[in-house]
């Protein structure tokens, strides 16, 4: 079903907004103003009959003028646990001489992707509360018409880790997150990006772990918020929303 049509059968009532071009071809609509209070909760709860997941978009940049992004379906071709090992060892590589001091205690072996956390909470009532949070903010709020939170990212054209990695093995890795630890994209902006978690660590080890994870993520939340995994680790324990974002 095309975007628009999607739209018009939308049960939910949306605020003045347009539909976003890519590439000649509708990829999303996005609101003209904030977004009220309830309405991404809304939007969320209708997504398993709209196709139309929400993201909160800060209005720090319109990242997606003139981006011609790539098919969701190229995400398929990424396997979250080798694009972890690439990245790992392509940074002992080129810090050979600096030593491994920031990966410790795995150092230059990358540990792999680590185990799913413990569910207790439902994944999807943790992002419609974090996601109301933000909205109290003043946000724009968009729709995009894919079947996971993770996809809206490749098909908004979202670029803002670019300085990094690509898009689409970031969303193979995000898709991981929502399967092991309930992950949800809620927020987005031209460099950052917000998601609820329902399965968070909760142990010193495996958050440990999760911040490796993480790190190849998004190095710079390690690199500049807390200087080493460990550190890093002991940030996200218990947190059920991991904010990123890159310079």
């Amino acid at each position: 079903m095309e975007l628009r049509d999607r739209l018009n059968d939308l049960n939910v009532e949306l605020p003045e907004g347009r539909v976003v071009e890519l590439a000649g071809e509708d990829a999303f609509w996005i609101s003209t103003g904030s977004a009220p209070t309830g309405l991404w909760a809304a939007l969320r709860l209708a997504h398993a009959t709209s196709g139309l997941w929400p993201v909160l978009v800060r209005e720090d940049r319109a990242w997606w003028e003139g981006s011609s992004p790539e098919s969701v379906d190229y995400v398929d071709q990424y396997d979250p646990d080798d694009f972890m090992a690439e990245t790992w060892d392509y940074w002992v590589e080129s810090h050979a001489d600096e030593g491994y001091e920031l990966l410790a205690p795995f150092g230059e072996h990358c540990p792999g992707l680590t185990a799913a956390g413990e569910e207790e909470r439902d994944p999807d009532s943790v992002a419609d509360m974090y996601a109301g949070l933000l909205e109290v903010e003043g946000v724009l709020i968009a729709l995009v018409p894919v079947e996971r939170s993770a996809d809206a990212l490749v098909a908004m054209g979202w670029e803002g880790a670019a300085t990094h990695a690509d898009t689409v093995p970031l969303t193979a890795l995000l898709r991981s997150w929502e399967e092991r630890f309930g992950a949800r994209l809620v927020q987005a902006g031209a460099t950052s990006l917000n998601l609820s978690v329902g399965a968070p660590p909760v142990v010193d080890e495996h958050a440990l772990h999760v911040a490796a994870e993480h790190w190849v993520f998004c190095p710079d939340n390690v690199e500049q918020n807390a200087g080493t995994l460990s550190g890093y680790g002991e940030r996200i324990q218990e947190k059920i929303a991991w904010p990123f974002r890159w310079a």
